[in-house]
């Protein structure tokens, strides 16, 4: 799913291994869940079976046990038992925040650095979270006229993103796991396995523009904001429009609603940088 939850304890990070056989990989929402099986290629995975299963409408997200039962029976369903799985945590239970951190001539610094930078921004104690972080290098270059001059020389500052998640949540996943009798490898975080499938569908030359990447789920969204090829703002959004009178909602209120949401991340994404086009 491209970033796995890790630990960040000190100075040290624990990386999960990416599967290396045949995996199972698991999207999961309040209408649906979505099934890949796939295993590593030596430059993209290769997909061996796809499906989408329906969510009985009084199933409880929240109830570990029955979450968990679900999922093992839809494996069963679809033969998929006994390989490594990997789930994905949605936006809004997790804390996303880009750091600009200084260049480093070690990566082994980096972790140190994070822990440090993220304990002050986090809305709750670090040691009650699950981190990890992926970097981007890039030069960043002002001459004398205050223009960019792109030499190679330059000092390279590291963009960081980091998750993380509070402990209980991953311990959430994990109990479903147990109920569903199953193999959790890793998990991923929603936004980022959204910006990869985005690398996977596009040509190489357009992976450095900027793009909005829209996921829509049961009762909610997804907004992702891709500014030179980098995840650079992630929302989560309800998209329920209000009554007075309790009645459901029509498609184009929905619709209306959905594009209200776009818009307010793509304004706020791009308030300090409003030369970029999307």
């Amino acid at each position: 799913m491209g970033m796995f939850l890790t630990l960040v304890d000190k100075t040290k990070i624990r990386r999960v291994p990416a599967p290396t056989g045949k995996f199972v990989a698991l999207d999961l929402d309040s209408k649906q869940l979505r099934v890949v099986c796939a295993e590593p290629g030596k430059h993209t995975p290769k997909f061996r079976k796809m499906a989408v299963v329906d969510v009985p409408g009084d199933l409880d997200l929240n109830d570990a046990g029955a979450t968990g039962q679900f999922i093992a029976g839809a494996l069963d369903s679809l033969g998929l038992r006994g390989m490594h799985v990997v789930m994905d945590v949605p936006r809004r239970q997790a804390v996303l925040k880009t750091l600009t951190l200084p260049p480093v001539d070690n990566e082994r610094e980096l972790p140190a650095m994070v822990r440090y930078q993220v304990e002050r921004e986090l809305p709750f104690p670090l040691a009650d979270a699950v981190v990890d972080f992926t970097v981007d290098q890039h030069f960043n270059v002002t001459n004398t006229n205050g223009q960019s001059d792109g030499s190679a020389d330059a000092p390279a500052t590291t963009d960081v993103l980091v998750a993380a998640v509070k402990r209980d949540i991953i311990e959430h996943y994990e109990a479903v796991a147990v109920a569903a009798d199953i193999k959790l490898q890793s998990l991923g975080l929603r936004p980022y396995a959204d910006a990869r499938c985005l690398d996977a569908c596009i040509s190489t030359d357009r992976r450095s523009d900027n793009h909005v990447l829209v996921h829509v789920l049961g009762d909610e969204a997804e907004i992702n904001i891709m500014i030179h090829g980098m995840l650079a703002f992630s929302r989560s959004a309800v998209i329920k429009p209000s009554h007075e009178d309790q009645s459901p909602p029509t498609e184009q209120q929905i619709c209306e609603a959905l594009i209200l949401e776009v818009t307010r991340s793509v304004q706020s994404a791009l308030s300090s940088q409003r030369d970029l086009a999307i």
